[in-house]
């Protein structure tokens, strides 16, 4: 039953009692999800900066940091413990397999 119920969800599937939608996002320039989003978050974090530079900033301090820096330090800050940990052993499985790529060139 569950496999008859999977297919039925299946994008393109039009049995009775199915009705599938799809969502279609338009990502400026090429970039992925994540890229797009700490884009819009250091563009919002600029403009608080901005705004409360004369008075407080955030926290009694500006926030400050190259987009690189800042955007690390915003992503780290909305990520969970648990996703944190599958990004840091993600970027490790993606090192050795460039690793082992170049390796196999070489041979």
């Amino acid at each position: 039953m569950h496999q008859a119920e999977d297919r039925g969800h299946r994008a393109g599937q039009t049995a009775k009692g199915y009705h599938i939608i799809t969502l279609l996002a338009h990502m400026p320039d090429r970039q992925n999800l994540d890229e797009y989003v700490a884009k819009v978050l250091i563009e919002k974090l600029a403009n608080i900066n901005t705004i409360l530079d004369e008075k407080a900033g955030i926290a009694g301090r500006r926030i400050e940091g190259t987009d690189a820096s800042v955007r690390s330090r915003v992503i780290a800050a909305l990520m969970s413990e648990a996703q944190r940990t599958d990004v840091a052993k993600n970027t490790q499985v993606a090192a050795a397999r460039k690793r082992a790529r170049q390796r196999s060139k070489k041979q």
